[in-house]
């Protein structure tokens, strides 16, 4: 006997299943314990299905003996969220019932429509004071709650209970959630001292540093407002948001950007995050049933489970919100000013002598004028050449460029070409600026940035020269070829030549068969040739023969190389 009630409990509290050998459900809620005033996310998951296509699972579920409502969120998955929780101990039981699929939906779209002629009935009923047509619509009311009745007990006697199952789980104390700061993070902008002019566009970047969140397992939120009024960040990556300013929406002044970092427990906010998509993806499917059939009593069902589907998702999105915990705020203030009268696109350029496309900057008025404005552009160095046509003609005098503005064309920006002609000299870089004179037009005094221009020598390649680079010679007479330098190496720099993996016979200038040879050009005497001797210790077979030419020093140079061609 004590034997059979110690059965009995185990029986009660784990679970049971008929007919089934193994677990049908599996239940699981979004934390493992909960504190005082928190709602939980319960999740209930079939992992079979009936093999009758007609028949179906369904589940009941119940908090403490108290039914609670499971929202099919997906053909496999039901949910429910629970009230604020008080403190104690929870079982969250769930009974699977096997059911017939088209029945049930028949059966619950009846008592549906039951439903609305109860309430169609009742609204007569209220507002009628004819004896005569109180007791018919008396009569007809009870034939329906008779009818909602009977129709409910179809629905309970039609499903065949397969498993019940249950979990329990903790409420513990209350714990005050504290604004901690924890300097995780770093606002910054990629303007220089956070100041903007008026009618320019940057980037605000909010990031994240996860060693400071004060625990592991974590996600972080960012939560933002710009002079008050809510910005929403663009999640960049994990661990970096970023919001784009358009300091023309802001105004001259000083703005204050706020962000506040939030955490969640990762992997709690993922399981409601994937109940929502699943809910949401029921919802559509849900709406495309609704709208495919004239049915009413179907439409009514499909109704139905749609408002369950947007209640469970509001409930969803309630719990991730309550996950939130408040960790850092912190602020930074933009400074936005107005544009000067004259801008100008660069303060610095960079230009190299003999380019045939020139740099440009441009130059752009910020008010209206009252007439004609003169800019006057010139170059402290005569060989700079300024233009507004990108197609320049050399002069052998370089003038200084003048442009005007109007009174219809001001809004648009010119442009100022720059361009500096190779002088044929190893000058090194070279330094000069580029300076504005406006006048004209209420501009006068006016002062215009200069730009500071940078000038370099040509690129030019540098190269090892073998000349020729083809010989032929036969194996028992000696060849030549010579090699120098293209340019002045800027130190000591050898030619190492090697003969190739098969051309171990061949002595280069008396050395070691297949020991190759190498030539030194110093600074003074790079452009003297020098010779290199192929002759050969043995037979050769007749064949092509390739000699490499390694660059030591000046590495900048490019090696050449020579092919040898041995005869008989």
């Amino acid at each position: 006997m004590k034997f059979k009630n110690i059965l009995s409990v185990l029986f009660s509290l784990v679970s049971f299943s008929l007919a089934y050998g193994q677990s049908l459900s599996t239940l699981r809620m979004n934390k493992s314990q909960f504190v005082e005033g928190e709602r939980a996310v319960l999740l209930a998951s079939l992992n079979s299905s009936p093999q009758n296509a007609d028949e179906e699972y369904f589940m009941l579920g119940s908090l403490n003996t108290n039914q609670l409502k499971l929202t099919r969120i997906s053909d496999t998955e039901a949910a429910s969220v629970t009230v604020p929780l008080a403190l104690g101990t929870y079982s969250w039981e769930v009974k699977t019932y096997k059911q017939s699929k088209s029945l049930a939906k028949q059966i619950e779209a009846d008592l549906l429509m039951a439903e609305v002629d109860i309430q169609k009935v009742s609204r007569l009923l209220s507002s009628e004071t004819d004896p005569n047509k109180i007791s018919d619509l008396t009569t007809a009311l009870q034939n329906l709650n008779d009818r909602k009745v009977n129709l409910k007990t179809q629905l309970s006697q039609g499903r065949t209970l397969i498993e019940a199952k249950s979990i329990s789980f903790q409420v513990v104390s209350q714990y005050k959630r504290l604004h901690r700061t924890t300097n995780a993070l770093t606002l910054s902008t990629n303007m220089t001292n956070d100041t903007f002019v008026s009618g320019e566009q940057g980037t605000l970047s909010v990031a994240i540093d996860e060693g400071n969140l004060g625990g592991s397992g974590l996600e972080a939120e960012i939560s933002a407002t710009l002079g008050g009024t809510s910005v929403w960040p663009v999640k960049v990556s994990e661990w970096l948001y970023q919001s784009e300013i358009n300091s023309a929406q802001l105004g001259a002044g000083s703005h204050a950007y706020v962000a506040t970092l939030y955490t969640r427990d990762k992997a709690s906010a993922s399981s409601i995050r994937d109940a929502i998509v699943k809910g949401g993806n029921r919802k559509v499917q849900t709406e495309i049933l609704k709208n495919s059939t004239l049915n009413s009593r179907l439409i009514l069902y499909y109704e139905k489970e749609i408002a369950d589907l947007v209640m469970i998702l509001d409930s969803f999105y309630g719990v991730l919100d309550q996950l939130k915990t408040l960790v850092e705020t912190k602020s930074l203030t933009l400074t936005v000013v107005n544009p000067p009268p004259v801008s100008i696109s660069v303060t610095n350029l960079e230009v190299e002598e003999g380019v045939a496309t020139p740099k440009s900057y441009s130059i752009k008025l910020n008010n209206e004028p009252t007439g004609d404005v003169t800019v006057v552009v010139s170059s402290a160095l005569s060989d700079v050449v300024l233009s507004a046509d990108p197609v320049l003609k050399r002069k052998p005098k370089r003038a200084p460029l003048t442009l005007t503005f109007t009174t219809q064309n001001w809004t648009t920006p010119q442009n100022v070409y720059v361009e500096v002609p190779d002088n044929s000299v190893v000058d090194g870089e070279r330094y000069t600026t580029i300076t504005h004179m406006v006048s004209g037009g209420g501009y006068d005094n006016v002062s215009v940035p200069n730009v500071a221009l940078k000038i370099t020598d040509p690129i030019v390649q540098k190269n090892v020269i073998c000349a020729p680079g083809f010989v032929s010679m036969y194996s028992y007479e000696t060849a030549s070829y010579q090699v120098v330098l293209s340019h002045q190496p800027s130190e000591d720099t050898v030619i190492s030549i090697g003969t190739g993996w098969n051309g171990t016979h061949f002595v280069l200038n008396g050395g070691w068969p297949g020991g190759g040879t190498a030539l030194t050009f110093t600074t003074y005497d790079w452009n003297v040739p020098q010779t290199v001797y192929i002759s050969t210790d043995d037979y050769m077979d007749p064949d092509w023969y390739f000699f490499d030419h390694s660059v030591y020093g000046d590495t900048s140079f490019i090696p050449c190389s020579v092919t040898v061609y041995l005869s008989m």
